[in-house]
């Protein structure tokens, strides 16, 4: 049976902001919904969040616990991506199923991290019975090399198209295979059946790429997405091997190279 995670934050001189706790909670279980979400692959997710307990001490603990009566395997992928991808995301990586809007929120969660400020949190740490990580500046860091972007391109991407959002603008997701990590798309209202009928399946995406620092493809602004064959789809050599004519008139290749070469 999964346990709690659990919010821990703690203010300046054991006084806590109204404002910083407010904020917390609300970033942190919207973090929560977001992956329960992209885990559970539903709009509204599976599990109904409750406030299991909350200490008035110095420092609060906010402790969230989920229920579900038909996905309770979802719970458990939960806590393990939660508190894991928030390490990952400390370190500039990030984990499957951690959707933009998760991020987002870690992001502003994280940055009510401020020490110095009498509104700020001199301490937020999530954790589990099994598991623990902080958030601070570090975090911000991180998140802030993957997002954002630092130059941007025309080109494509290729991957399986996973996700498909219209609430907050219309985006997909495409999970690049030579990152092995997601990249947001977004698009035309014009696209939103093409994307429609791609979901599940390899597409390449064309359009404005932006990267970062890393190189690594953080969003696409689409002009145009296609089906994409699988390798399994594509011919061979010995198939492709007919295809062209004999256009060395018989002379090997090398040969037909001297003499293209000469003239």
């Amino acid at each position: 049976m999964p346990g709690s995670i659990n919010l821990r934050i703690e203010g300046q001189d054991e006084v806590l902001n109204p404002a910083a706790f407010i904020n917390a909670v609300r970033y942190f279980w919207g973090m929560l919904r977001d992956l329960d979400s992209a885990l559970s692959k539903g709009e509204k997710g599976a599990i109904k969040w409750e406030i299991e307990s909350l200490t008035k001490n110095s420092p609060a603990v906010v402790a969230f616990r989920g229920s579900s009566l038909t996905d309770r395997d979802t719970l458990v992928k939960i806590e393990d991506t939660c508190i894991g991808g928030l390490r990952e995301l400390s370190e500039g990586k990030r984990l499957p199923y951690y959707s933009d809007s998760a991020i987002r929120n870690a992001l502003r969660l994280a940055r009510l991290h401020s020490p110095n400020k009498r509104s700020g949190l001199r301490l937020i740490q999530v954790f589990s019975d099994s598991h623990q990580v902080d958030l601070g500046p570090h975090t911000v860091e991180g998140i802030q090399s993957l997002t954002e972007f630092s130059y941007e391109s025309v080109g494509s991407v290729v991957g399986n198209l996973d996700s498909i959002s219209v609430h907050r603008g219309n985006e997909f997701r495409v999970w690049e295979e030579l990152e092995a990590r997601p990249v947001t798309c977004r698009f035309p209202p014009a696209i939103l059946e093409q994307a429609k009928q791609a979901l599940g399946n390899r597409v390449l995406v064309s359009g404005n790429v932006r990267s970062n620092s890393h190189g690594q493809h953080t969003s696409v602004l689409v002009h145009g997405i296609e089906l994409y064959p699988e390798d399994s789809e594509l011919p061979t050599i010995e198939q492709m091997s007919g295809i062209v004519d004999d256009f060395t008139g018989g002379i090997s290749l090398g040969d037909y190279i001297e003499e293209v070469r000469s003239g």
